[in-house]
């Protein structure tokens, strides 16, 4: 909601937080979109997301510009624009309203589930798409991987302990 999110963040501009700023402005020159609007919302959870359809808008969780470096601060930031460029937040919503109106048609659970996973498939199809417009403008693997396992892991203070070499092996279960 819009309405609520302007009360609550604080919209980045060249007057306030002019750094970011620059950032936003860098990364969407890059990927040839519009600089959204972004807003940086208090919040103890590393986290950004996108969000609205004819005007997309960026929110960006205080902890995160907190504890990010300034490349993997690019990084989720144009991850973020990824999603715009994509249009995955249109797609998203088109998918949820067709998800929660099937079941009202068919009875049928399992074609419900079908959809669901489908819907799950592409949202990781997504992320991969938007961690690739990340990647194009940081250009660097190890600021990439650290701004995706530093917003997994939620804690800049662990992050200093982490063994990323043992990270990456929990994949491979």
């Amino acid at each position: 909601n819009i309405v609520g999110l302007i009360g609550s963040s604080v919209k980045v501009s060249n007057n306030q937080f002019p750094r970011i700023k620059e950032l936003v402005d860098r990364c969407a020159n890059l990927l040839d979109i519009s600089s959204p609007n972004v807003y940086v919302h208090h919040d103890p959870h590393f986290n950004a997301y996108t969000s609205g359809i004819k005007e997309p808008f960026i929110v960006l969780h205080s902890s995160l510009v907190d504890a990010f470096s300034e490349a993997e601060l690019t990084f989720i930031v144009a991850h973020e624009m990824g999603h715009i460029k994509s249009e995955h937040v249109r797609y998203m919503i088109i998918a949820q309203g067709i998800l929660f109106k099937i079941p009202l048609f068919f009875r049928l659970p399992f074609i419900t589930d079908l959809l669901k996973l489908a819907l799950l498939k592409w949202s990781r199809m997504a992320e991969y798409t938007s961690d690739r417009a990340g990647y194009l403008a940081c250009l660097d693997p190890v600021n990439a991987s650290e701004a995706l396992v530093k917003a997994t892991l939620g804690s800049s203070k662990l992050f200093s302990e982490l063994n990323m070499q043992e990270y990456l092996q929990q994949a491979k279960i």
